[in-house]
């Protein structure tokens, strides 16, 4: 005689995620609450350039490459994030809230890490990219959309990553503190989401505060490809004040 034992689990692959069932889950009615994102400075002005080169590229090859894949744009959001992630060092970044960072050295702060592995109480799988601290934090999870239809499944599934993502930091750092007898204060309480298909950018906040988690979404940013689609001189200007902008804010 065999007995078969099923175990049933709120768990399941992120790919399986569709936007009602997340709201069901975390208790949202309606809209996301809003985020509105912060800015922060651009230091080494070779960065805002090579951004422009990058996604003046995609503009054009896109429209000849109709049957493109995910990967290819996965491949222009990659080198977007390894742009950026370079341009952000501890020695002249002040600090990202809920998170510790190293202040006293020159290092690269946010490791790009493609396909990493996240699993949490209710989502599991590979991200497309985990934006991680210098000391092995996850801080961030970029989820890569090539329709424009499909952000909507985006944000439903990253909004599982990031909540994955914190939980796993989360026990990650009170399993460390258990054990060396620090305090739990520096368990991070907050992790950031991205979902893109290159032109457009939305962008997710996950906090657990007081036992409860809560989402926060942005609405879409696009001025910067729109930028590198002008490839004039008056374009670049534009975007050059546009950083300079962001530097007084």
């Amino acid at each position: 005689m065999t007995v078969r034992i099923s175990v049933e689990t709120p768990q399941k692959p992120f790919s399986e995620w569709c936007l009602s069932a997340v709201k069901e889950l975390y208790g949202i009615t309606g809209e996301f609450p809003k985020y509105k994102c912060g800015r922060a400075p651009i230091v080494n002005m070779k960065t805002l350039p090579s951004l422009l080169d990058i996604l003046n590229e995609f503009s054009i090859i896109t429209p000849i490459l109709p049957k493109s894949t995910e990967a290819t744009t996965s491949l222009y959001v990659h080198s977007i994030l390894n742009k950026v992630a370079a341009d952000f060092l501890s020695s002249n970044s002040l600090s990202v809230p809920g998170f510790e960072l190293a202040s006293d050295t020159l290092e690269q702060i946010f490791i790009i890490k493609p396909q990493k592995q996240v699993t949490g109480v209710y989502g599991r799988g590979p991200v497309d990219y985990a934006i991680d601290l210098s000391n092995g934090v996850t801080m961030g999870v970029t989820e890569v959309k090539r329709e424009d239809n499909a952000i909507t499944k985006g944000l439903a599934q990253n909004a599982v990553q990031i909540e994955s993502a914190l939980w796993e930091s989360r026990k990650r750092k009170r399993d460390t503190c258990d054990l060396d007898g620090t305090d739990n204060d520096e368990v991070p309480n907050c992790c950031f989401g991205i979902v893109t298909n290159a032109k457009e950018w939305y962008f997710l906040k996950c906090t657990f505060v007081n036992g409860r988690t809560k989402f926060m979404v942005s609405h879409s940013y696009t001025w910067l490809l729109m930028e590198a689609q002008s490839s004039t001189t008056d374009g670049r200007k534009k975007a050059k004040v546009m950083t300079e902008m962001s530097r007084s804010d």
